[in-house]
């Protein structure tokens, strides 16, 4: 989802969703807050950006890891776990830290115990 493809009122609250679950302030718990916060990261207009805030907080991991675990119906991860993951695909969260934060987010989709304190070194 490119944010030129929605209505700004849409672009604001879905930026408000996305601080928000990073900050903390709002929980990822249900397949729709899940929805939510998936399209609030595809809506943010500079991947990288957006990745470096999201592994900078314990908040926004979590938020990933359990929205791509939410709902694993065949409907909810085509409508929204593939976009998120083509949304991963750009070239710039690669370049970042050698492709670190990239790995860190990777992780948290597939929960592997402590990913969080696992360094970029400990994967190589």
């Amino acid at each position: 989802m490119k944010p030129e493809n929605i209505d700004p009122a849409r672009t604001r609250r879905l930026a408000k969703a996305f601080k928000d679950i990073v900050a903390g302030r709002r929980t990822v718990s249900t397949a729709t807050d899940a929805r939510l916060y998936l399209k609030a990261v595809r809506a943010q207009p500079n991947p990288s950006t957006c990745i470096e805030t999201m592994v900078a907080s314990e908040h926004g991991i979590r938020g990933i890891s359990t929205s791509v675990q939410t709902d694993p119906s065949p409907v909810f991860l085509t409508a929204h776990v593939i976009p998120f993951l083509e949304y991963l695909a750009d070239p710039g969260i690669r370049a970042i830290h050698e492709g670190g934060l990239l790995r860190q987010i990777l992780l948290a989709i597939v929960n592997l115990p402590d990913c969080l304190e696992l360094s970029p070194d400990a994967m190589a």
